[in-house]
């Protein structure tokens, strides 16, 4: 016997499905590569500094919180138990700290300095305030990389807008954040963004 599954729950398992691949595409990493490929679009970044920028800000972050998770045991890397997650925020924002050295150390481009002070930023506040109240840290880093990216190619704000309204729809909808958590976090990368650029530029 065949048993039918109603046509509104099937419309909902596509949306929770559409949900996650959202929280995917506009993960905090993925985040980083769209960045440097507007910035190597735009020709401000050689190929070879893309690459630095990638290791330090994609590879390097993603590898070592994949493999906490694991060993962790999270079913969900962007849903882990409330002590896995302050660890993952911890460990995430050493990532970006190493990785801002690196580049400042190498001296390269203004936006890839940029960039590292605007993802080590964001992920130590998140880490801070999420001691006392969770916040959205996929908001948060789109709210700096809509910054990053509006700064570099302008004339495309109404496509980056749309980004943390998208980013915020997979989160509430995966019940992962409420409204406020998302908005709150939004606003943070957005401010902490404006607020350093004048340190690189």
């Amino acid at each position: 016997m065949i048993t039918r599954v109603p046509a509104a729950d099937r419309k909902s398992r596509v949306t929770d499905r559409w949900a996650r691949v959202v929280s995917d595409v506009l993960s905090p990493a993925a985040v980083a590569v769209l960045v440097l490929v507007c910035y190597m679009a735009q020709g401000e970044l050689t190929w070879e500094e893309a690459l630095a920028g990638a290791v330090c800000y994609v590879i390097t972050p993603a590898v070592a919180l994949l493999g906490m998770a694991r060993r962790g045991g999270a079913q969900d890397i962007y849903d882990p138990t409330p002590g896995m997650r302050q660890w993952m925020l911890l460990v995430g924002t050493a990532c970006y700290v190493l990785g801002y050295a690196v580049v400042a150390g190498l001296d390269l481009n203004p936006g890839l300095r940029w960039m590292g002070l605007t993802f080590s930023a964001g992920a130590a506040a998140v880490w801070g305030i999420d001691r006392f109240w969770k916040i959205s840290i996929h908001s948060t880093g789109v709210g700096g990389g809509v910054v990053l990216l509006a700064d570099i190619s302008p004339e495309l704000w109404p496509v980056w807008g749309i980004l943390p309204l998208a980013a915020g729809w997979a989160r509430w909808r995966r019940g992962a954040h409420n409204p406020l958590q998302l908005a709150a976090g939004t606003a943070l990368g957005a401010m902490l963004a404006w607020l350093l650029r004048g340190y690189t530029h």
